[in-house]
């Protein structure tokens, strides 16, 4: 019988002006610039290590990819491209004010 293990990340933050703590299950969003099959494979392998999976699939532009990040307060980003694309998802999460999520290959 396996377990369920959350990822939980410790959020550390102001509420009117005092400091709070709390923990949150980590959010991953995978997703593909072209083909998603590698993508489809590690959402898979995310979801059955406990994580909370969005998948995207493939085909999705980088401005798609990083307003979904946002959108779904996701902490990482698993995504099946090559470097060009992945620097380019770091920078459009940069100028949405989100250079605190991780940005991943698939391979990693």
């Amino acid at each position: 019988m396996t377990t369920f293990t959350p990822h939980v990340r410790l959020i550390r933050g102001t509420i009117d002006n005092v400091p709070v703590t709390f923990d949150r299950v980590d959010r991953v969003v995978v997703a593909a610039a072209d083909d998603d099959a590698a993508a489809r494979l590690k959402a898979r392998a995310l979801l059955m290590s406990g994580r909370e999976v969005v998948f995207l699939g493939g085909g999705q532009s980088v401005d798609q990819i990083a307003r979904t990040v946002v959108a779904e307060d996701a902490g990482t980003l698993v995504v099946d491209a090559p470097a060009a694309t992945l620097e380019a998802l770091r920078s459009c999460l940069n100028g949405l004010e989100r250079p605190d999520v991780e940005v991943m290959n698939c391979g990693e």
